[in-house]
């Protein structure tokens, strides 16, 4: 079932339940538990396609939490259809999406953790990748792939990947951030770097990862596309990039130690990305033309 589910275009994976549920809710412990978090409010549109995107994945032992903000639209009506197969779920109001995501990565229990917005999908398979790679690589904390940019539709519009090769922590810190659909971590240096910091509004994300990364945390790039991230027009990072920028330069600031300018800032990207493409030519075009590759659905 999981080769056919596997090969199986996005569309098909998230236009209904394709799940074993015997697999679903016997949580074989002879596979890592993997928690899985989605924050939600008011995306009823999209909310179905990100939990069968999960629930698809027929992966053997999965903890799937879901803490909606209270929200009013059908999404109430939708977790509840697929609630027996969710280890908790609750929905009340709370303090916005960073408060709501540490109290669901907090209550997880699995080795490996993650969080998926409710407007999101993953990948056919993903899971038993994931799993597989932390088992064959024990040294390494973090693993993170590539998005595709999707459209309200599932659509493929595009693919991206964070600059460069491998990683590289000034990337991170000064230029893009991983992509957080993408990411996947074992839960030990999650417990180690103290969790989500629910004082940020949008770049939560980027600071677990620079505290990952500050920490000694390994990080393993796979080739590939793992999540799909979709582009709607009620989209946080469209509509509120500005207060994420603040932000973004706030980490940057904690982690130097000092304050920097809009200049620096500047200079330090463009050192950054000149170092990069003497060491490997090839990642001019990868930061260019195929950072962000047309793909014909």
């Amino acid at each position: 079932m999981n080769n056919r589910i596997e090969k199986m275009s996005l569309k098909e994976f998230v236009s209904e339940p394709l799940f074993d549920e015997t697999i679903l809710l016997k949580k074989d412990p002879s596979f890592p538990k993997i928690s899985i978090v989605t924050v939600s409010y008011n995306q009823g549109e999209f909310i179905e396609r990100t939990i069968l995107s999960v629930l698809n994945q027929n992966y053997p032992n999965i903890e799937y939490i879901i803490i909606d903000g209270g929200s009013n639209d059908n999404s109430i009506e939708i977790i509840k259809k697929y609630e027996k197969f969710l280890s908790y779920w609750v929905s009340e109001s709370d303090n916005g999406q960073s408060s709501a995501l540490k109290k669901g990565l907090d209550n997880c229990t699995g080795e490996i953790m993650a969080f998926l917005n409710s407007d999101d999908t993953y990948c056919p398979g993903v899971l038993n990748k994931v799993a597989d790679l932390f088992k064959r690589n024990s040294g390494v904390d973090i693993i993170y792939g590539a998005i595709n940019l999707v459209d309200k539709y599932d659509n493929i519009l595009a693919r991206r990947d964070m600059s460069g090769s491998r990683f590289d922590f000034p990337i991170l810190l000064f230029e893009s951030s991983l992509p957080q659909q993408a990411t996947f971590w074992r839960r030990d240096i999650y417990l180690k770097v103290g969790g989500i910091d629910s004082s940020f509004l949008f770049s939560m994300d980027k600071d677990l990862w620079v505290r990952f990364s500050l920490s000694g945390a390994k990080f393993l790039r796979v080739n590939g596309v793992l999540a799909n991230f979709r582009l709607h027009g009620s989209n946080k990072t469209l509509t509120i990039n500005d207060i994420r920028i603040k932000e973004d330069l706030f980490i940057i600031e904690r982690t130097l130690g000092r304050r920097i300018s809009p200049f620096e800032l500047r200079f330090r990207v463009l050192v950054n990305k000149i170092k990069r493409y003497l060491s490997n030519p090839l990642d001019l075009f990868r930061g260019s033309v195929l950072r962000i590759r047309r793909l014909k659905w």
